[in-house]
């Protein structure tokens, strides 16, 4: 964490309260460069924002100059903030480029559309993220995160299927392992009580003979 680069996050006027939370929140994991690396899940946990509206709002920074995104394969995507060229500068006002100076977002403007990636087989070595494992961890602590992903990665490789983010496929496959354990219990005990049931009726005939 930076003190320079939060205070210029801080103080930067935005007119989105998204965009300042998401600022803030990635000026948080940021070094006196501006280089930081946080998920976009832990960017929500932080914003108490959902997934599409820290994108949105990363978009938005990005069209306004503020921020400059690295996406890699497998990993988290890297973001450079522009306060970490302006905390470094000598003589420069600490909060970077002002209201005024700041680009305004075209909303004209098309931007190109990235292409879209190629479904492919999971990898036998592919695991989650450390990020992923976090989120996992604080959303769904009934769920024991590192077996499900071995189950998981079994399952995938056994099917055959392909996929185009691997990533978003087992959140969901955590989301569904944490509807099936709550659901988990409740059925054990249907399954004791027809137990229990079938020997209480054992003892009987075992009497009456």
């Amino acid at each position: 964490m930076s003190i320079e680069m939060l205070n210029w996050a801080f103080q930067l006027p935005l007119d989105s309260p998204a965009d300042k939370a998401v600022l803030i929140a990635l000026a948080n994991h940021a070094d006196p460069t501006g280089d930081c690396w946080p998920s976009v899940a832990r960017v929500c946990l932080y914003t108490s924002l959902s997934e599409r509206a820290v994108r949105i709002a990363l978009r938005r920074l990005e069209e306004q100059g503020l921020v400059t995104t690295t996406h890699k394969i497998g990993r988290s995507s890297s973001y450079k903030l522009e306060g970490g060229t302006t905390c470094r500068g000598g003589g420069q006002d600490m909060r970077g480029r002002g209201a005024a100076d700041a680009p305004k977002p075209s909303y004209n403007h098309q931007e190109p559309k990235p292409k879209k990636a190629a479904p492919h087989r999971l990898s036998p070595d592919w695991v989650p993220t450390d990020d992923d494992l976090e989120w996992a961890r604080q959303a769904f602590p009934n769920v024991e995160a590192i077996n499900e992903t071995d189950r998981f990665r079994d399952y995938w490789i056994g099917n055959g299927k392909t996929m185009v983010d691997w990533r978003a496929t087992w959140r969901n496959w955590i989301r569904r392992s944490s509807t099936y354990q709550r659901q988990r219990p409740s059925n054990n005990a249907a399954s004791r009580t027809q137990d229990n049931r079938a020997r209480l009726l054992a003892a009987l005939d075992g009497d009456a003979s």
